[in-house]
């Protein structure tokens, strides 16, 4: 849009003061003879003819745009002048009008009282005169109307030229396009985001504040934090976390950069319905760095509280002190999963001096009464050195009113920490999905008489630990590991295993493989069941282990069916003679024997090495055929007289009598 060129209604005048009735204003660009339009309309939508005649009264509304070269004619095309001109608001780039006028042209020495000026100055404040060089001040000038310019006395006999300066009127109200620039703001102006529009390029969008779309995204280098190695970041941190709780939630962006912080950030859900996003730019490239203990918690008000943490590293300097993150609620909730879901992804927790160095956490992270969590491609990292004792990775605890239920661990990597997983009281449903633990003692671990435990699942993962990839102490209730790839290293003095469960509540343990990781088979065993009833070990191969799979003496109804073994020691040891089927531990064949007129016989069939670790459970054998003349026989075990090595069985004739002589053979099966 262009604005009006002086005056509203523009009234042109001769040199004598009296409106230019018919006359004639050509617009041109400045320094040319080339046309240029003006407009009947302040949309520029209606052209004026080129030239504008004037009225009886001299006038003429003329709007434009620009800059222009004005030539002015009376009605019988005397030229009254040639002057540049603009529009009110062109540029307003603070440079001056210069208008000049001419003796015997433009003015009569010692009659002339008025001059038309090209602009209207406004105020006489915004106006310079000179008489050829002598500066006339405001005492000399009678009055100033629009362009009109009258003195109190004639020009001076003698003066040749007036030369006239007019400062450039600054608009009010909305400037021309493109007038504003960077370079029309001074650096660090204070303007407010609060005054500031923004819209959305999309269809339907509402405009707003820019301070409103900035807040949609706090950062926390917005409330000082330099992320330099060296500054204390703490307050800062501090500072925006109460301001996202303050606004019942939102999310907190951290730019790369390394922040130090000398204590631990605390962070209390205030209220029900509120979250909040921690979003790194990326796991290395953001770094929160503790010099001591530290590490960053959210206490949950209520199960409508969600957390998610993204995209960053939590790193310590200290040896074996702090959690690097914590998920705390101490609020009772009846049904633990209507919990709001909370998420932790692409988060590195280690020791600050290097992956695998000298510094660890006590604990890497501790979801404590808070369900629904994922945990997705987060790292967990100790001390340097293989098969570390030290330190934790996450732990999982609840209470008797607020279980932890449904943690889910999805391609998650924890290595060199004493305890990969600690799962303990009132907690259900851990789930690992292609998770690594390596190199630590303990995968997962349940320990001893934990209330109101059970549901561990894992499916895809790989395990190498020194002392169990996986201990159940309580007999916790449905456990299922299927799918997995266990390393079962011998360390001296350990004795390692894939999986042990006490007290075992029907497991089931199926497709697994289980590989000794070195030469040395020490000690190393693929599953034990020191304790419990119905485990179900299937389908697993067993590759140099000393033993494949072991049911104690306290164990019953157990089933070992369908697995392979290749190159153990004892494939299966069956320690109970109570109604396990160790149907891995099977023999079939068949034997001929010839005998005599006898009224019995015993017959001990010679079992391969490897198969049985004890004598078998059930030997079942019968005759095999018959032909005329030939007994029929009955074939019955002998109590406590097979071995590992051999089955044994009396032959008796049916009917009594002696067994006619001759070759009988006879089908064997002997299970374990």
């Amino acid at each position: 849009m262009g604005t009006l060129l002086p005056n509203a209604v523009q009234t042109f005048t001769g040199p004598n003061g009296t409106p230019l009735s018919g006359g004639s204003v050509y617009f041109y660009i400045p320094g040319t003879t080339t046309p240029k339009n003006t407009w009947q309309d302040p949309n520029l939508t209606v052209l004026n003819t080129n030239p504008v005649i004037l009225n009886a009264n001299g006038q003429a509304i003329i709007w434009g745009s620009g800059e222009y070269r004005q030539q002015v004619y009376d009605a019988v095309g005397n030229l009254i002048w040639d002057q540049v001109t603009e529009d009110t608001s062109a540029g307003l780039l603070g440079n001056m009008t210069d208008a000049r006028f001419v003796v015997g042209t433009d003015f009569t020495p010692g009659v002339t009282t008025q001059l038309t000026l090209p602009a209207g100055p406004g105020s006489l404040s915004n106006l310079w005169v000179f008489f050829d060089a002598a500066f006339q001040a405001d005492d000399q000038i009678a009055s100033l109307v629009g362009s009109l310019l009258t003195f109190s006395n004639p020009i001076p006999v003698g003066v040749q030229e007036v030369n006239v300066k007019i400062g450039n009127t600054v608009a009010i109200g909305t400037p021309g396009a493109g007038t504003i620039t960077d370079a029309s703001v001074a650096s660090n102006a204070a303007i407010q985001s609060s005054k500031l529009s923004y819209l959305a390029s999309y269809t339907g969008a509402i405009a707003r504040t820019v301070q409103s779309k900035l807040s949609d995204i706090v950062s926390v280098k917005d409330y000082g934090a330099k992320g330099d190695g060296s500054t204390d970041d703490l307050v800062s941190f501090q500072k925006a976390f109460a301001a996202l709780i303050a606004q019942g939630g939102g999310t907190l962006f951290i730019p790369p950069g390394r922040y130090m912080l000398s204590a631990a950030i605390s962070v209390a859900f205030a209220a029900s319905n509120q979250g909040i996003t921690v979003l790194g730019a990326a796991p290395e490239a953001v770094q929160l760095v503790w010099a001591s203990g530290g590490g960053l918690s959210f206490t949950y008000s209520d199960y409508t509280n969600s957390v998610t943490v993204e995209n960053l590293s939590l790193t310590t300097r200290q040896q074996g002190s702090g959690t690097a993150l914590s998920l705390v609620s101490t609020t009772a909730v009846a049904d633990p999963i209507s919990y709001a879901p909370s998420l932790i992804k692409n988060v590195i927790m280690r020791g600050d001096d290097q992956f695998l160095g000298t510094d660890y956490w006590g604990s890497c992270c501790n979801i404590a009464s808070v369900s629904n969590v994922n945990l997705e491609g987060v790292g967990m990292y100790g001390q340097g050195g293989q098969y570390t004792v030290v330190g934790g990775g996450l732990t999982i605890q609840g209470s008797s009113s607020a279980y932890a239920v449904a943690i889910n661990l999805i391609g998650c990597f924890i290595q060199n920490v004493g305890t990969a997983i600690l799962y303990q009281q009132y907690s259900q449903g851990l789930n690992l999905i292609g998770t690594n633990i390596t190199a630590c003692a303990l995968g997962v671990q349940i320990p001893p008489s934990q209330a109101g435990v059970d549901q561990l699942t894992m499916t895809g993962c790989q395990i190498n630990c020194s002392l169990f990839g996986v201990r159940d102490q309580t007999g916790i209730t449905g456990i299922a590991v299927s799918g997995n790839y266990f390393i079962i290293p011998y360390i001296s003095g350990n004795s390692p295993v894939g999986v042990g469960l006490f007290n075992a509540l029907a497991p089931a343990i199926s497709g697994n493989q289980f590989h000794r990781e070195n030469a040395l088979i020490t000690n190393t065993t693929g599953v034990v069941i020191f304790s419990g009833i119905a485990a179900i070990v299937s389908g697993n191969s067993f590759f140099g282990t000393q033993t494949g799979i072991w049911f104690q003496a306290g164990t019953t109804t157990c089933v070992a069916e369908g697995n392979s073994y290749n190159g153990c020691t004892n494939n299966i040891v069956n320690s109970t003679t109570a109604n396990n089927d160790c149907f891995d531990q099977r023999y079939r064949t068949t034997i001929v024997v010839s005998i005599g007129a006898v009224g019995s016989f015993q017959v001990s069939v010679p079992l391969p090495a490897q198969i049985f670790n004890a004598a078998p459970q059930e030997i079942f054998a019968t005759q095999g055929d018959w032909s005329t003349g030939m007994s029929q026989l009955l074939c019955i075990p002998v109590a406590g007289s097979s071995s590992a090595t051999q089955a044994v069985f009396n032959v008796y004739p049916l009917g009594g009598g002696n067994i006619v002589a001759g070759s009988y053979r006879f089908d064997v099966l002997a299970i374990g």
